[in-house]
């Protein structure tokens, strides 16, 4: 565990928290399973308000990393094995699972210049442009979050295609099939546009997902950045 929080620091108190409680469930601190330190003990260590604390385990329980048992305490989700069919794990089979009706909302598709995490993804230094890809997510209408992904301009079948439809599926009906993804889950706070789009409260709190998708064999598919409004939405993390 981290040994302190910077009260000088700009960065909340209870996203500094979150991020260092998820560090020690990511490095196998706390392992699946384990239980983690209970709020009162959170609260004396690192000298701040239980409320503080609450609110850090709060986001992690929303973003997939512990789980609450009623009397029990606090525990890190037990990660069941990824899927080979990841489609069991896209924004809108999480959706169904909730009993929710997923949508999409185009915003915008540009062409530009592959920035050095593009390049370095895609692993083609010759690579010339991508499009950069930018809806709302809905579930049941609600809007719940902002996707913004990168892919090469060779995938020029997403010049016609339905975008308001699954990505996912845009993908393997182009022999584009997804196999696994690597996901890195931070807080960050809602701007004007995430604010206006998510119908959330200026500078709330929102999860940040950054997302590498790869097909068989490690293919690169695509990249993703998106804000996730954990108050509508659960966010799965296998």
């Amino acid at each position: 565990m981290i040994e302190r929080l910077d009260m000088s620091s700009n960065v909340p108190l209870y996203q500094q928290l979150f991020m260092g409680l998820q560090s020690s469930i990511s490095s196998g601190e706390f392992a699946p399973g384990a239980r983690i330190p209970t709020e009162l003990e959170l609260s004396e260590k690192y000298g701040v308000s239980r409320i503080t604390v609450r609110k850090a385990i709060t986001e992690l329980v929303r973003a997939g990393f512990l789980i609450k048992h009623q009397g029990k305490g606090t525990f890190v989700v037990e990660k069941s094995r990824p899927e080979k069919n990841i489609r069991m794990n896209n924004f809108s089979s999480m959706c169904r699972a909730e009993g929710k009706a997923p949508g999409a909302q185009f915003l915008s598709m540009e062409i530009a210049m592959p920035n050095e995490k593009e390049r370095a993804f895609f692993g083609e230094a010759g690579l010339k442009s991508v499009f950069h890809l930018r809806r709302l997510r809905t579930a049941d209408s609600v809007p719940v979050a902002l996707e913004n992904v990168s892919v090469p301009t060779a995938y020029s079948f997403l010049l016609e295609a339905d975008l308001t439809r699954s990505l996912f599926e845009i993908m393997m009906e182009n022999d584009r099939i997804p196999d696994h993804s690597q996901r890195e889950i931070s807080i960050c706070s809602a701007n004007d546009e995430e604010h206006r789009l998510l119908n959330v409260p200026l500078h709330s709190p929102l999860l940040l997902v950054d997302e590498k998708l790869f097909g068989e064999g490690g293919r690169p598919i695509y990249l993703a950045h998106n804000i996730i409004c954990s108050e509508s939405f659960h966010l799965m993390v296998v």
